[in-house]
């Protein structure tokens, strides 16, 4: 990963954490963008594979149907 992509994954990524962080009551696709982003460097960063464990783990309700696809 380039030094630019790792500080904007790492900008991203406490986006993610913080939208996360309580049950939205306003329905968006948000974090869709965010995710397609996201999963081009799933593959190659660690903290990456582990936000979308998270997710999926403890924060699967919290998401949007959009947001699952």
């Amino acid at each position: 990963m380039y030094i630019g992509t790792e500080t904007a994954a790492d900008t991203v990524y406490k986006r993610v954490k913080t939208v996360l962080a309580r049950k939205r009551k306003i329905e968006s696709d948000q974090l869709v963008p965010i995710f397609e982003f996201l999963i081009r460097y799933k593959e190659n960063n660690e903290k990456i594979k582990k936000l979308f464990e998270w997710i999926k783990s403890k924060k699967w309700n919290y998401l949007f149907e959009e947001e699952k696809d």
